[in-house]
């Protein structure tokens, strides 16, 4: 009878203190990346929005470097500024979309971003700091593209990785596109 009680105390405590903006996505997967940066996207749920030739959906959320160092990754637009507050997830950076797949219960990339025209390059992530993420998603307009996907970026501890160097990786809240 104790062990109930101590239970039903647990479970009462626990839901108190719970936040209530909890993505009911988060819930059924979970995100293990490095910790070091934090991805939320603005939206839990994303439609496609027909554009003159094609489908496109524009996620837009932040990332926070929570660690005491200074990281850099590949997501800066090629003609911008060397210290920029906006990072650009695209198809040629280092800033990336994964969709899960159910059967395997694996996150897969997918090549659903659209490109930076100028290209893309390495940006300081600076510590304690936030930055606007974006994204432009595009598909072809006969292309069925839905399900549970999130978004990656990869980052290193030098500006100038080597060849060989293995990215660190965090993630985004996972979202629903439909």
């Amino acid at each position: 009878m104790r062990y109930a009680i101590l239970i039903i105390a647990i479970f009462m405590l626990s839901t108190l203190f719970c936040k209530g903006d909890i993505n009911p996505v988060d819930s059924l997967l979970t995100n293990k990346g490095n910790d070091k940066l934090y991805i939320r996207t603005d939206e839990n749920i994303y439609s496609w929005k027909q554009s003159e030739s094609e489908l496109i959906i524009i996620i837009q959320g932040s990332l926070e470097n929570k660690s005491e160092s200074t990281y850099y990754s590949k997501t800066g637009n090629g003609n911008g500024p060397p210290e920029q507050d906006q990072l650009f997830f695209a198809g040629n950076s280092a800033g990336k979309i994964e969709k899960y797949n159910q059967s395997d219960n694996s996150w897969y990339e997918t090549n659903i971003l659209g490109f930076l025209i100028e290209g893309s390059r390495f940006v300081p992530l600076n510590s304690s700091k936030v930055y606007s993420i974006y994204a432009h998603l595009t598909i072809n307009k006969d292309r069925e593209e839905r399900g549970k996907y999130r978004l990656r970026i990869d980052y290193y501890q030098n500006v100038n990785p080597k060849n060989n160097s293995k990215p660190f990786k965090d993630y985004s809240n996972t979202f629903l596109i439909r």
